[in-house]
């Protein structure tokens, strides 16, 4: 059976999920500039829960709702980093 990496210290791996999310929302929000941001949040949202959830279906990997919400906060803080830029270009 393989070995599960050991876990990280102080949250890096959340604080990774977090600057990922973000980024992402950032990019999707400036790659589809006439779709509203919630329906890029939404999916983005949705498709950090389903990735978490498929590792539940593998027998080396688990679930993790801390996962989730660093994802989460990662997508709301992109979002408001992106307005923040089209208020500042205006």
């Amino acid at each position: 059976m393989p070995q599960t990496a050991p876990p990280t210290e102080y949250g890096a791996d959340k604080f990774l999920h977090l600057l990922g999310y973000g980024g992402l929302m950032v990019l999707a929000a400036f790659a589809w500039p006439r779709v509203r941001w919630r329906w890029c949040a939404l999916a983005l949202i949705l498709g950090g829960v389903g990735i978490e959830l498929a590792q539940g279906l593998t027998p080396t990997r688990y679930p993790s709702m801390g996962d989730v919400l660093a994802n989460g906060a990662g997508v709301l803080i992109g979002w408001g980093l992106a307005e923040l830029v089209v208020r500042r270009s205006r």
